[in-house]
């Protein structure tokens, strides 16, 4: 990604997993279509951990040029766009996904938006770039911090007086492991969204007695 010196059409690992999923989503959907819950808390599942393994991948892409920042924003919203209609995929019915699953995706999704603005960001000074740093990613740590540093491609010894401005601004807070997962902000709705959804399904458990005639059902049919 340090190589890429333009921004084109969203990038083919877009399109590979819009593939995979829109194969597979609306098989998923008709094997439980008496059991919506069951297919409303796993996509909310699905949708979240893939965006959580979407930024550990952005991680491993380092250096990463202004142009490859610009390139994977792209990429990330494209995702983000099919993430949110995932649960209609194909669907003859046009129904809008329940705002927790909205709430939920859109708040996980938001961290790799937020780590590539910063990868993009011209920032010279160490307590500049702290500051445009922290009111992007609030919920953060000298450890992610270090991470992104590694993204932009920032020599270890200047990395030493940005990470040492980030403690002096947050003091013992800087390396704590933050209350919430980083990225998902600190917006009280999207923790409510998840708990919302995980009680949705939590009621359609309670209809039988465990989980073994779900997966005995998907393992039947795959």
């Amino acid at each position: 990604w340090s190589a890429v010196d333009g921004v084109g059409d969203e990038s083919p690992f877009i399109g590979a997993i819009r593939s995979h999923l829109r194969g597979t989503v609306p098989r998923l959907r008709d094997l439980l279509s008496d059991r919506r819950k069951y297919f409303a808390h796993l996509c909310l599942k699905l949708a979240t951990q893939l965006a959580h393994k979407f930024v550990g991948a952005l991680f491993r892409c380092k250096p990463i040029s202004t142009h490859g920042a610009e390139q994977l924003l792209l990429d990330t919203h494209s995702l983000k766009s099919f993430l949110l209609q995932m649960p209609s995929l194909d669907s003859a019915i046009a129904a809008k996904p329940p705002t927790a699953y909205v709430n939920g995706v859109s708040a996980a999704m938001n961290k790799a938006e937020m780590i590539l603005k910063v990868v993009m960001s011209n920032v010279e000074t160490p307590e500049d770039f702290v500051e445009h740093y922290s009111t992007l990613l609030p919920e953060s740590n000298t450890s992610e911090l270090q991470k992104v540093l590694d993204m932009r491609g920032v020599k270890k010894v200047e990395q030493t007086a940005i990470l040492q401005a980030y403690r002096l601004k947050f003091g013992a807070a800087a390396d704590a492991t933050p209350a919430v997962p980083v990225g998902m902000g600190n917006s009280l709705s999207a923790t409510q969204a998840l708990n919302a959804v995980v009680s949705m399904a939590a009621d359609g458990l309670a209809e039988t007695t465990s989980m073994k005639r779900l997966e005995k059902l998907v393992k039947r049919n795959f």
